[in-house]
């Protein structure tokens, strides 16, 4: 949603113009998308961390991999409705000698709870409404 809001308000304010902003003014952020449009977003996330614990050094690496779409509609109040539906999610961690891959797309035929629920998550559809 986030992303959204930020693509619609970078189309709109243009810092190359030479406009300036009166810190002390109030600005009215307007959200504008076109409805029927689809926006897709790929998230790849990647933190790797190095400590030192009681002389011991400890590692760790995170990563994400999310592919989402956002589809826009109105409502019958003219409010916008945002659907997000997931398309991808994958995660990976290393811990020490440990490492753990989760991938939705293994929901079906996997034990692991957090893997069920990232099918889950995958498969669902998310709405957010925002009016104007």
């Amino acid at each position: 949603m986030a992303g959204v809001v930020a693509s619609a308000i970078s189309c709109k304010l243009q810092p190359e113009s030479g406009r300036s902003f009166d810190k002390d003014k109030v600005y009215k952020l307007q959200v504008s998308p076109v409805p029927g449009w689809v926006y897709q977003y790929e998230i790849n996330n990647q933190t790797d961390m190095g400590l030192e614990v009681e002389g011991k050094e400890v590692s760790a690496l995170n990563k994400a991999d999310v592919e989402l779409n956002y589809t826009v509609t109105r409502d019958s109040t003219g409010n916008y409705l945002f659907t997000t539906t997931y398309n991808k999610i994958k995660l990976y961690s290393k811990s020490g000698d440990k490492e753990t891959e989760m991938n939705a797309d293994n929901a079906m035929v996997t034990i692991d709870p957090i893997e069920k629920m990232l099918g889950v998550l995958k498969g669902a559809r998310i709405t957010a409404t925002v009016n104007q």
